[in-house]
């Protein structure tokens, strides 16, 4: 258990809750506004409960993507809190767990004031790069990592086996950053004891240590086949290897994933944390040209650059290997901002302390006060929230209370809150529009011409045929999807609606009687197939 007992620490979570609060707090008022990819991970925690989303394959497909401990723990506690809410406090108490322990790593090698402001201003970055909203298996990465260098810093075996296992039971990424970086500090200490063989009693410590990192990665090692070795067998395909992403338009910048052409490495690094990258190097270079090469090296951390390093390496490794190792841009979002924040933070720590001498205390806390003030005021800009609107309420709540046997059929971007908020599935929805499977793709690719074709139809017999072939029960159909600009959706399908609407304005769906429609706005309305026989 943590204990706080550092006012500091107190004044920090306080602050660090009012800018959480500042983005997110609407999203705890209004329901139906949440993280997108709380519709894919908390969805198929409902596999658990009797006859909810069986034999959907979207929501089986999410269930097998998602971490089983995740899922369990999400169930369990979704019988104390409403789920959607439960998405949000646990989004809340990953951001404060990361600011806390980054605070702690931070302090046991920099100023109490600037660990302190370097800990509000990672407030800022994980906003500006929204990596913990929704409280999904990813939100953990930064936190994850954080709490290996804090228990590496302490030399506390326990946490490191601790935190390592639940990053691979939960979110194996963030492992693997770990890992490597892990890997890379012991390397480095093998290089030191070789080259200085005095220090016996290093040497010493060093040995033991790696044969205890050695001992660590078998076990990890067996136990990472054990839940992923046949993750390529399955009844979904196989993964995207590189081939199939630079070939197939779904993972162009039109596409559903946009990974295709690769960020160069560069790009991503200036990408992430651009103003903290330049004034990072340039207080780094003040210290050398101040002070000499030798007493700016004092800020050269080690397992700062080990972090870098690791990411760089597992981008080059995952972006030569399709989706196998997961998407190459997740191993820099999570080591480039906290590897620059880190180098700052050392960096400006020895700045202070050299001219500190002749500087009153009350000036260096108002220099720092300034200096990070105007960082954050040039961050503010590119801050934002993750979060999207289920903006069908009145059709979820209608589902939910629906008896029997439904399928829903309608717009793909327009499904994907339903399984969540109604418990009921869909014939296909964005979300499920995954293509990382090559099995799974076709039928939803299948799925999605199908749509398009029923909703972009002038023959009701078309809409009528559809129904019945796939079972589909209920229609949601938006008014906006027949305005000619809103006539488009995500590569490769838009050349299929296109061809469709291009000689057509008389779509039947656009022109149903409202008496027909159970749920009928401005913008959209609800209606069973059924009904569609007596517009006939």
């Amino acid at each position: 258990m943590v204990k706080i007992q550092n006012k500091t620490l107190w004044i920090l979570l306080l602050l660090c809750s009012i800018i959480y609060f500042s983005y997110y707090g609407n999203s705890f008022i209004d329901r139906y506004e949440i993280n997108d990819d709380v519709r894919v991970h908390y969805t198929p925690s409902y596999l658990f409960e009797e006859n909810i989303l069986e034999n959907d394959i979207q929501t089986e497909l999410f269930f097998y993507e998602t971490p089983i401990i995740f899922l369990y723990i999400i169930f369990l506690l979704s019988k104390i809190v409403d789920i959607i809410l439960l998405s949000k406090i646990l989004s809340f108490i990953i951001y404060l767990l990361i600011i806390l322990f980054l605070y702690k790593l931070l302090r046991i090698e920099n100023d109490e004031n600037i660990s302190l402001y370097l800990s509000i201003l990672f407030a800022f970055i994980l906003m500006a790069f929204p990596s913990i909203s929704g409280g999904l298996p990813r939100s953990f990465s930064y936190f994850f990592i954080i709490y290996f260098f804090y228990a590496h810093k302490l030399e506390n075996n326990l946490k490191i086996i601790m935190v390592s296992f639940f990053s691979l039971i939960i979110y194996p990424p963030s492992f693997m950053i770990i890992w490597i970086s892990y890997s890379l500090m012991i390397l480095e200490g093998f290089i030191r004891s070789r080259v200085d063989k005095k220090k016996n009693k290093q040497n010493k410590k060093f040995l033991s240590e790696f044969k205890y990192f050695v001992f660590l990665s078998i076990i990890f090692l067996i136990l990472g086949f054990v839940i992923y070795g046949s993750a390529q067998e399955n009844q979904f395909g196989e993964l995207a290897d590189k081939n199939r992403i630079e070939n197939d338009p779904i993972f162009s910048e039109d596409g559903r994933i946009n990974i295709y052409p690769i960020e160069s490495y560069t790009s991503l690094f200036f990408k992430y944390s651009y103003t903290l990258l330049l004034i990072s190097l340039l207080i780094a270079i003040i210290n050398m040209g101040l002070f000499g090469i030798a007493e700016g090296k004092k800020a050269i951390k080690h397992y700062h650059f080990s972090l870098l390093i690791s990411g760089f390496l597992l981008y080059i490794i995952s972006s030569d290997f399709g989706l196998i190792l997961h998407f190459y841009d997740r191993y820099v979002r999570y080591t480039i901002p906290l590897f620059i924040l880190l180098f700052l933070g050392v960096n400006l720590d020895l700045l202070l302390k050299n001219i500190e001498k002749d500087k009153s205390k009350q000036k260096k806390n108002l220099f720092l006060f300034f200096f990070f003030t105007l960082i954050i005021i040039s961050i503010i800009p590119s801050t934002s929230t993750d979060t999207i609107f289920c903006d069908k309420s009145e059709s979820y709540n209608y589902l939910l209370e629906a008896n029997g046997s439904i399928l829903v059929a309608g717009h793909p971007y327009d499904m994907s809150c339903i399984p969540l908020y109604s418990k009921k599935p869909v014939f296909i929805s964005y979300e499920g529009l995954a293509p990382e499977y090559s099995s799974y793709y076709e039928i939803m690719k299948n799925r999605t011409n199908q749509v398009f074709s029923m909703y972009y139809s002038s023959d009701i017999d078309k809409i009528l045929n559809f129904c019945e072939i796939n079972n589909i029960t209920h229609l949601l159909v938006s008014y906006r999807y027949f305005q000619y600009e809103n006539m488009e959706f995500i590569s490769p399908f838009n050349s299929l609606i296109k061809n469709i609407t291009i000689n057509n304005n008389k779509f039947i769906l656009n022109n149903i009687s409202s008496k027909y429609k159970i749920i009928n706005t401005e913008d959209y309305y609800l209606m069973k197939c059924e009904d569609l026989k007596n517009e006939k």
